[in-house]
């Protein structure tokens, strides 16, 4: 979606100053908590990090960016625990459960133990079977698509509406537009696409530079 969240790629903010390593991963305690109850949430498949990040984009641009990264990962908590029922805001606000949990809250289960690892670590397996075959090949031209979804996108802003070239294939991967909104995971061929600079920023780009963006295929329109 079109927000603060969706500054890659515009002009007008300056360097990217890169970290150099003496950044602490953590400014404050209940940051730690914060990071492992991300943990927790995703080993209880309360959520995955496509509808945290959609949660995190429905914050109030403002507040976020005037508020701490990781507040921004306990409003998503907050956000999605009422959505799916297993909290009240009430609840959240005072600390104590005056409500029953749902039914299938009560009756879900872990996943298997040989996989807990695997999810604390992040090796979730996301790729999936395609529906159809793919659509494109190895050096093919395509068009990005020119679209403003109010919902969840991997398509950023500055790569809509131009033409680039598939330099790669990819297997299938579950669809992040539809997965960040518990509408199933419909896996979707991923291409790696070459876009120049002077495509996506015009004759004024500076040097003759290009940007490889790995994109769904519905992200793409066939020449």
């Amino acid at each position: 979606m079109n927000s603060v969240h969706d500054f890659g790629g515009m002009q007008g903010y300056g360097p990217v100053i890169p970290d150099d390593g003496n950044e602490p991963k953590f400014v404050h305690d209940w940051e730690r908590g914060a990071f492992g109850l991300n943990l927790m949430l995703q080993v209880a498949g309360l959520f995955n990090a496509d509808t945290s990040r959609h949660a995190m984009e429905k914050i109030e641009p403002i507040h976020y960016l005037t508020s701490p990264y990781y507040l921004h990962w306990m409003e998503s908590y907050e956000d999605i625990l009422v959505a799916k029922g297993i909290a009240t805001r009430e609840e959240l606000r005072t600390g104590k459960a005056t409500e029953p949990l749902p039914e299938w809250a009560r009756n879900k289960e872990l996943p298997p133990n040989e996989d807990l690892g695997k999810i604390v670590r992040g090796y979730i397996d996301t790729t999936g079977e395609a529906r159809a075959p793919r659509k494109f090949g190895i050096g093919e031209k395509i068009r990005s698509v020119n679209n403003h979804p109010k919902g969840h996108t991997r398509l950023p802003a500055y790569a809509r509406g131009r033409i680039g070239t598939i330099t790669a294939t990819r297997e299938a991967f579950v669809y992040a537009d539809q997965r960040a909104h518990s509408a199933g995971e419909d896996p979707q061929w991923i291409y790696s696409v070459r876009f120049d600079a002077e495509e996506l920023w015009g004759a004024d780009a500076d040097g003759r530079g290009a940007v490889y963006l790995d994109l769904y295929e519905p992200y793409m329109q066939a020449l």
